[in-house]
């Protein structure tokens, strides 16, 4: 039988549940498990698949503080060390397609083994 898939999923604040526009400035931080619309996601995985942690910034914080907010994701994904980064839904979102693009670079730059 096969491992399950380790994944962590990067969402922002809105679909992190920690609130909209007026949540935008919220720095990156990791909640462990399942939450927000990271239940659709583990739920559709079934058991194929493991979420290591939910990945949340604020829309406006990870624009405006890009440095900062690459390295808060880029240190969870080197404790972590998921298999994957699956991140949005961000439809055609600016700011969180932008973040979104951002925390799936930083694994695909990210290279350890197992």
């Amino acid at each position: 039988m096969t491992q399950p898939v380790r994944m962590v999923h990067y969402v922002n604040q809105f679909f992190g549940g920690i609130g909209g526009e007026e949540m935008a400035s919220v720095e990156v931080s990791l909640a462990r498990g399942v939450v927000g619309a990271s239940r659709a996601l583990q739920q559709a995985l079934g058991s194929h698949g493991t979420l290591l942690g939910t990945l949340i910034g604020g829309d406006n914080y990870v624009s405006e503080q890009r440095d900062e907010a690459v390295a808060a994701i880029t240190g969870h994904l080197q404790r972590l060390r998921p298999d994957v980064v699956i991140a949005g839904p961000a439809f055609n979102a600016g700011r969180y397609g932008l973040a979104c693009a951002e925390s799936v670079r930083r694994r695909r730059r990210l290279v350890w083994q197992r």
